[in-house]
């Protein structure tokens, strides 16, 4: 039986953290994901742990000093493991695993490549912790009696850091997990009762979780240059607007009643750049149907070229309502962070603002998350 976070007290920890924020040169260009970790380190340090922290950066041969720069601003006591070595890393193991610090960061574990990789060059292969390499996840596991994964946007990643070091240590899912599996889930348990806006610009990325969506009756909202692909099957002379190169079969999409495309077309010149969603249709659903959730994720226009109208008609469509509001995915954050809104304040209306991206979808897609089903 796995742990509760709650019951975690007096021991040594490992807090797997989510801290894939955006590093320009020495600058963390957002603090976000690690602000909500850091929240999971103050419960866990106010439970009198010792807690050693590893994460991940998605860019490749990014160290997390920065991060760590920001954390110790916060926590002068967290020090820095300063090793892209496994065989260090058991040797620190080895001599310091009964006077560890209060707090410990190791470096980006996408850093650990094996040997015969000259030190894990970036761009050589996989990591040690990419591959799942199980000698890693053991060495991980010594560090700590109690293992909290508290990073939901890796989740679908199968690594040493997330469901392979639990063949080694009892855990548990963290509070920035577990928010995030209750919120996503609401979506599904009550999908007679959701309704679903989705943008962006690939249709192959999102059509996983339009199928499964639509397999259990839900109504979604499409925006964004991924209509485009629909638009052009229906018949609609798209011009010169961008379409993704897919073999992917669209025809199920064409004539469903419960896809709804948008109400107007925004036209550049021979391309189109912006939508409006039929929101009096959302409105009466609403109404009509007592629709209680909302997810968006995506904008609907290319809003970073200045082609924002609809994007900001979703935004403040939500932002109104007294429904329960979920919004995720990497564009939309960035988007958010336009309209100087963060996971971190309370200046909106939302029940509820993702952390993740592709662990998102493949979860509303229906797949098994293997860490998530394990600690759940």
């Amino acid at each position: 039986m796995n742990l509760k976070f709650d019951q975690i007290k007096n021991d040594k920890v490992i807090l797997r953290a989510d801290f894939n924020e955006s590093i320009l040169g020495d600058l963390l260009k957002s603090t976000r994901r690690i602000d909500a970790n850091l929240q999971t380190l103050s419960e866990l340090l106010a439970q009198n742990n010792t807690v050693v922290i590893i994460s991940h950066h998605s860019e490749k041969g990014q160290s997390l000093r920065p991060v760590y720069s920001y954390i110790k601003n916060i926590y002068p006591e967290c020090e820095f493991l300063d090793t892209q070595s496994h065989e260090n890393l058991n040797d620190y193991i080895i001599t310091n695993k009964n006077n560890l610090p209060r707090i410990l960061m190791l470096e980006n574990v996408r850093l650990f490549c094996p040997s015969l990789w000259e030190g894990g060059e970036a761009g050589r292969g996989k990591s040690l912790d990419e591959a799942n390499d199980q000698d890693f996840a053991k060495t991980l596991s010594l560090f700590a009696n109690v293992y909290v994964y508290d990073a939901f946007s890796v989740a679908h990643r199968d690594h040493a850091s997330t469901i392979g070091i639990t063949n080694y240590i009892n855990g548990c899912l963290g509070p920035v997990a577990k928010l995030e599996l209750d919120n996503l889930s609401k979506l599904l348990t009550e999908i007679g009762k959701s309704t679903f806006i989705m943008g962006g610009a690939k249709i192959s990325t999102k059509l996983a979780v339009i199928n499964n969506l639509l397999s259990k009756g839900a109504r979604i909202f499409l925006g964004g240059a991924m209509v485009h692909n629909i638009l052009k099957l229906k018949g609609t002379d798209i011009k010169n607007s961008y379409t993704e190169s897919t073999e992917t079969d669209l025809q199920n999409l064409t004539n469903n009643t419960n896809v709804i495309l948008p109400y107007e077309l925004v036209w550049e010149g021979d391309k189109i750049v912006d939508d409006i969603l039929d929101f009096e249709k959302m409105d009466n659903l609403i109404k009509e149907e007592g629709v209680k959730n909302i997810f968006w994720n995506g904008p609907v226009g290319i809003f970073e070229e200045g082609h924002k109208e609809g994007t900001d008609k979703v935004f403040n469509f939500l932002n109104k309502s007294n429904l329960n509001t979920i919004v995720g995915g990497g564009d939309t954050l960035t988007y958010l962070e336009t309209k100087k809104i963060s996971a971190s304040n309370d200046d909106f209306n939302f029940t509820y603002i993702s952390l993740s991206g592709g662990a998102m979808l493949e979860f509303l897609s229906g797949k098994k998350l293997s860490v998530i089903e394990k600690l759940r």
